[in-house]
């Protein structure tokens, strides 16, 4: 039967370093990945800034072109970071805290449904 490592019964050393070091590639994968509630968490604060946005156009926006650059910018900027998120290049904490300062940059105020 062949063990998924190499092992080496003389070397104590050698055996737990091998553990170790598969630990450590097995934590360092799962870190890599965003969990699939980060994924959902950050897909619904990219929407809330969506939707929060398109209600900024409605209320203060008033050239189709504008509103469409406006949407165009965040929804860009949405996708980004969701997609950072997603492939593990962000942590859901960054990419939440990405979206809030669009949002304050925007002067978009956190809408509630």
């Amino acid at each position: 039967m062949a063990t998924p490592y190499y092992t080496n019964k003389s070397n104590p050393i050698n055996n737990t370093f091998s553990t170790i070091a598969q630990n450590d590639i097995h934590t360092q994968i799962n870190s890599l990945v965003a969990s699939n509630e980060d994924k959902t968490k950050i897909c619904l604060d990219a929407q809330n800034l969506l939707d929060c946005a398109h209600e900024v156009c409605e209320k203060h926006l008033y050239h189709d072109d504008i509103k469409q650059d406006f949407i165009d910018d965040i929804n860009n900027f949405a996708t980004h970071i969701v997609n950072q998120v997603e492939s593990g290049a962000m942590s859901y904490e960054q990419g939440s805290e990405a979206i809030k300062s669009e949002e304050k940059s925007y002067g978009i105020k956190a809408c509630t449904g």
